[in-house]
């Protein structure tokens, strides 16, 4: 029995070597290091059941969508960047949201607002939508 005591023991270091933090926890922590992407990537998996998925979790997943528009919007001046982002946040808009939530999503809509209202048409149809979407 001896003999296999070392075999275990790097078997189960092998094993907790890929063992690590569940996907909900890699995406709420690429979030706050500002990786919207990843953040998108893990917490939409089809690893998180929709059933899964609580509120909170939502939340960070609308938010890094709106963020991840602002931050292309900001490099590109594309406004287009921002509202594809939000629209796709929109299926993620949980029924009961925090306080917090709540705030730092007004702040954000208040950048998309502002996104349209800079925003330079190709004509007059679309500048018409754009000021409608400012509003």
């Amino acid at each position: 029995m001896k003999s296999y005591q070392p075999h275990i023991f790097v078997v189960l270091f092998i094993l907790l070597q890929f063992c690590g933090e569940n996907p909900v926890e890699k995406g709420k922590k690429a979030f706050l290091e500002k990786n919207y992407n990843e953040s998108i990537k893990l917490l939409t998996s089809s690893d998180i059941a929709k059933q899964s998925r609580t509120d909170q979790i939502n939340e960070v997943i609308v938010l890094s969508y709106m963020y991840r528009g602002k931050e292309l919007y900001e490099k590109t001046k594309n406004v287009k960047s921002f509202s594809g982002n939000y629209k796709s946040s929109l299926k993620y808009l949980p029924d009961s949201v925090s306080s917090n939530f709540k705030t730092e999503y007004s702040i954000l809509l208040g950048d998309l607002s502002e996104a349209y209202a800079k925003a330079k048409a190709e004509n007059e149809f679309e500048q018409d939508k754009f000021n409608k979407n400012s509003i």
